[in-house]
């Protein structure tokens, strides 16, 4: 784990291969390029049943999603590029509390297959999408989606540009593609 930050990493899925040191790379990168300079964030890979469980009992959405997240922030204004966090300056550095990602490798998987890329690379999109909804953005009116989507690729395109080869690269990986087709 990084020094400066609480980035912590769960998988609770035995369907698919989770590097924490990948993913945790890549949501440093993405809280550091929204202005984050210590934070506390948690990001568990589930199964699609446990997913559907937790959209049901905070949601009430009996069905499976891809990401869910839980901010423990309010904010008068979405955190972007443009207008990155301004971190206080504390004696004693206190991380801020960003909040928890809840993503469900079988849904990524699904939406890669769709799409037509790797389930890496869906991986890393669901980690953008999920911290933009942490720093206060959604996607429930129109001028909020074409904000976070903006945002999304902006974000999208710094980890490709920005490395050798795209920060996400070999994340996660199926380990059992063959029992979730």
């Amino acid at each position: 784990m990084d020094p400066e930050t609480n980035t912590f990493v769960n998988c609770e899925t035995e369907l698919f291969s989770v590097d924490p040191t990948k993913i945790e790379d890549t949501a440093n990168f993405i809280c550091r390029s929204l202005g984050f300079e210590n934070w506390e964030l948690s990001i568990s890979f589930v199964e699609s049943e446990e997913i559907r469980r937790l959209n049901k009992e905070f949601r009430n959405i009996d069905k499976s999603t891809d990401v869910l997240s839980f901010p423990q922030q309010e904010w008068d204004e979405p955190v972007t590029l443009e207008h990155p966090f301004k971190q206080p300056k504390t004696k004693t550095p206190i991380p801020f509390m960003l909040g928890d990602l809840v993503i469900s490798l079988d849904d990524a998987h699904a939406n890669a297959k769709d799409i037509g890329h790797g389930l890496d690379r869906e991986a890393g999109f669901l980690l953008v999408h999920g911290i933009l909804h942490l720093c206060g953005h959604d996607h429930m009116e129109a001028d909020e989606e074409e904000l976070m989507t903006s945002q999304q690729r902006k974000l999208m395109e710094k980890m490709s540009r920005d490395f050798s080869t795209p920060l996400w690269e070999q994340g996660v990986s199926a380990d059992a593609v063959g029992s979730i087709q």
